[in-house]
């Protein structure tokens, strides 16, 4: 499938998962968690230059709805136990193992941004296409703003975010330093505060 057309389906996915409710538990089990963690894991090398258009919000702010949620959570643990399905032995075994891995995968695209823009190999962003610096910084600047309220509102996320990610060491003041873009910033500076 072409990554457009990829980008679409995960948006719908996400669009369900937004929605609550049984749809959203039901979308869940059935393996839209593995739609969603694809599209957030192609923002890493070696696929920077994938099909710039457009950010992936909608994408973030589902994963971070499924972390909100332990019966969200507990679907996925259900799918990845499938005997077949898109989540099918995924090694997710328990509700904390799936909420690390949506907080590593959302962490990935803020990591994503200062890599690209403090690498000599991207000429600190120069080498890369703008629409795709535009469409990167967008989704963290989504990504770290949702980090931030989940460290904020859930003690478990906060101490993933703390100790597992060891966000507090890594949000440093030469990170914040390469970060060019005012709402990823912002955002970032809130993450740091919530998690310290």
């Amino acid at each position: 499938m072409a990554w457009p057309a990829r980008l679409a389906a995960a948006d719908l996915l996400a669009d369900l998962v937004l929605g609550g409710g049984g749809g959203a538990a039901a979308a869940l089990a059935g393996g839209a968690y593995a739609g969603l963690a694809e599209v957030m894991n192609r923002d890493t090398y070696p696929y920077l230059n994938q099909d710039p258009r457009g950010s992936k919000s909608t994408v973030v702010s589902a994963l971070a709805a499924v972390a909100a949620h332990e019966e969200l959570l507990e679907a996925v643990v259900t799918a990845a136990a499938a005997p077949s399905g898109p989540c099918s032995g995924l090694p997710l075994d328990s509700a904390d193992q799936v909420l690390a891995a949506i907080l590593r995968s959302l962490w990935g695209v803020c990591q994503q941004v200062y890599n690209t823009m403090s690498a000599d190999r991207t000429g600190r962003g120069r080498y890369v296409d703008p629409a795709l610096i535009s469409a990167l910084t967008s989704t963290a600047a989504t990504a770290a703003h949702e980090l931030a309220v989940l460290a904020d509102t859930q003690p478990q996320a906060r101490r993933v975010l703390q100790s597992e990610l060891g966000l507090a060491r890594k949000i440093s003041i030469s990170f914040l330093q390469a970060i060019k873009d005012a709402p990823l910033y912002e955002a970032l500076l809130e993450l740091r505060k919530n998690i310290t």
